[in-house]
């Protein structure tokens, strides 16, 4: 349970890093692309599973080899249609044997190959193992790898709506934990209190917050020592004026419990991303095919433009001329 634990600490630290913007619009496209490949993650999974059943079922594995010939049998197909690494000796569950042969340098151990099986075994595990090598190991784990570079593609487009969609869901996860909860309570409770003249339950109920908040800033001020070396190396990522005000504003919350009310922050976000944010070919080819359109729709114009000042000129040298030549149509 312990290793378990310690190794989703490290996700969950990983994953609060996603309010970052040098990390955020980084990370964020690569976990939604994995989220939309779920499907061709469950299609690949009961593949896998369809080739283990068959090994299985052609009994193979001894009981020798493995914990469980089950066991035997995922180990193999796992590693053969996954990973690519492959025996065929243990996919077919027979064993090399070390024969001692004479050589003009003396006696020397050889490995000898085993004799194929006639009992038909050999036939069925060869085409099961062509099967998943084609199958799997090439077919399906090509397809992944377009499938997620087409996944992140499409995201890394959207990679400044996530991180700011992500921010936003972040606040409200802090938001919502007990301690700020508790502390926004009873500051507002003070401050109705002051409001009604109940001044003496209005100073109990201040002093309760001033214990809060001074408990919640020794834990967040033990947990900034702890990550104190992180955030020395961070620190040329990050920007001094934003770090700057979020400790002004957490220092003025955790003194006034009139400051920890309601708050809005208004995001503004650019529908055409700069040149610096072209990291993706779907966003170069779809930058300039919008610039090719704007080309386009202009020079478009100016010909109309052209086309409606001759038209008007032959207008008028025919009014003037008095013949009786066709109108012009435009």
């Amino acid at each position: 349970f312990m290793a378990l634990f310690s190794a989703m600490a490290w996700f969950r630290f990983c994953y609060s890093l996603r309010g970052e913007p040098w990390f955020g619009q980084r990370i964020l496209p690569i976990l939604f692309a994995l989220r939309d490949t779920v499907v061709f993650f469950f299609f690949a999974f009961i593949c896998v599973c369809a080739a283990t059943h068959a090994h299985y079922n052609l009994e193979v594995i001894k009981d020798h080899d493995h914990p469980h010939p089950f066991y035997g049998s995922v180990l193999q197909v796992v590693r053969l249609g996954i990973f690519g690494d492959f025996d065929l000796f243990e996919f077919e569950g027979v064993d090399e044997t070390i024969k001692l042969n004479a050589s003009s340098n003396g006696t020397v151990w050889e490995y000898e190959d085993p004799e194929p099986s006639d009992d038909g075994i050999f036939f069925s595990v060869h085409v099961l193992f062509y099967s998943v090598g084609l199958g799997i190991t090439i077919l399906l784990m090509n397809v992944l790898i377009g499938v997620l570079g087409s996944n992140f593609d499409l995201y890394q487009d959207r990679a400044p709506e996530l991180f700011n969609r992500a921010r936003a869901k972040l606040l409200l996860e802090i938001e919502g934990r007990p301690m700020v909860r508790l502390l926004k309570y009873l500051g507002s409770s003070a401050k109705t209190l002051r409001e009604n003249h109940r001044t003496c339950l209005a100073k109990l109920v201040q002093f309760l917050y001033m214990c809060g908040a001074c408990i919640h800033g020794l834990f967040h001020f033990v947990l900034l020592l702890c990550a104190l070396p992180v955030l020395c190396i961070l620190t040329p990522f990050r920007s001094m004026s934003g770090t700057y005000h979020t400790f002004k504003q957490l220092l003025k919350a955790q003194l006034s419990p009139d400051v920890a009310g309601p708050k809005y922050i208004w995001v503004i976000q650019r529908e055409c991303t700069s040149d610096l944010e072209l990291r993706s070919l779907h966003a170069l080819v779809k930058e300039k095919v919008n610039e090719v359109n704007h080309n386009v729709q202009g020079k478009l114009g100016e010909m109309d433009q052209k086309i409606e000042t001759i038209v008007r000129m032959l207008e008028e040298r025919r009014e003037r001329s008095g013949s009786g030549l066709p109108k012009v149509n435009p």
